[in-house]
């Protein structure tokens, strides 16, 4: 009897050992189920730091909590993430939540920008301090125009330093940030020009006038050949199709209005030194201004030429 209490007594400990592990597993099982169907996708993310972690975007998870998915969107955009980005993420993590096909997430970064526009005109006031004269546009070249800083910093910058090579026209320039750090900054400065542009869009038909024109600066390199460059290029004439306000406009753009169209009546002059004589006279012919046109006198039936000289008006020569 005694020997077969010490045999059995090894496999019950084997048995009761067993069941633990079972049962421990089985609990730890269930954990992670729970923890995992308590996984959902949180629809407006608003995060402070550089990256995306799976935890800003999944409420519930502890497990790979701080992956890092994708890096944080610019300070002053939405970033957002449909239902096939999100079921991605969750089959890569085990996570049995699924997206339907209108779900998704809006993803924001609480921060504080410094801009291209801000980097710009610090760098070249600084540039202007050490003798720079004109208008230029900076173009940078490498690092990217900008810099993101904590939410609770105001957007500032600080030149330390700052560098024109006016034969390449080059730049370069030392920045400090509010929260203490340096970033450099290189590039190309160009040489900006002033250019006749309208205030407002016009079609064709429309006659520019005097106080319809504006100015507008653009980089000298962006000029072309047919680009009008004078104000007084444009007035008088009208657009051959739709031009866009504050837009460059080329000689292909502009046409000469018609002033006179064929069975018009027209006021022609005659000049004779000190003496004008006028008459009416029907239009046998479109014009522009400064075109020769056919006309015939009303009175006399009489055909001559005349050169259009404004809105239905022409002036005969001797």
């Amino acid at each position: 009897m005694t020997e077969r209490v010490i045999k059995f007594l090894p496999n019950m400990a084997k048995i009761l050992l067993a069941m633990t592990i079972m049962i421990v597993s089985m609990a730890m099982f269930i954990a992670n189920i729970n923890q995992a169907n308590s996984a959902t996708p949180i629809r407006d993310v608003t995060i402070t730091g550089e990256n995306i972690t799976l935890g800003d975007v999944f409420d519930g998870v502890t497990k790979n909590r701080d992956f890092v998915l994708a890096p944080a969107p610019r300070p002053d955009t939405v970033l957002t993430w449909d239902a096939a980005t999100l079921n991605r993420v969750a089959r890569a993590f085990d996570l049995p939540w699924r997206a339907t096909a209108t779900d998704q997430i809006h993803i924001r970064r609480l921060a504080s920008l410094v801009s291209e526009d801000m980097l710009k005109k610090a760098i070249a006031a600084h540039l202007r301090d050490q003798g720079l004269t004109g208008a230029y546009d900076l173009d940078f070249v490498g690092a990217k125009p900008e810099i993101i800083l904590p939410h609770d910093i105001e957007p500032s910058v600080e030149i330390q330093s700052a560098s024109f090579n006016a034969s390449r026209k080059t730049f370069s320039a030392t920045v400090r940030t509010p929260d203490n750090k340096v970033k450099q900054f290189t590039g190309v400065a160009n040489p900006l020009v002033t250019i006749p542009v309208l205030k407002t869009p016009l079609a064709r038909g429309d006659v520019i006038t005097k106080n319809m024109v504006g100015t507008t600066s653009i980089r000298e390199d962006y000029v072309t050949d047919d680009m009008i460059v004078q104000a007084e290029d444009l007035i008088g004439m009208t657009p051959r199709r739709v031009v866009r306000a504050n837009a460059a406009i080329t000689l292909s753009d502009l046409d000469k209005p018609m002033m006179v169209k064929r069975g018009d009546l027209v006021t022609m002059e005659l000049k004779n030194g000190p003496i004008a004589i006028t008459a009416i006279a029907k239009a046998m012919e479109n014009g522009t201004k400064g075109d020769i046109i056919r006309l015939m006198n009303v009175d006399s039936k009489r055909s001559l030429e005349a050169q259009v000289t404004g809105m239905r008006e022409a002036r005969i020569f001797n």
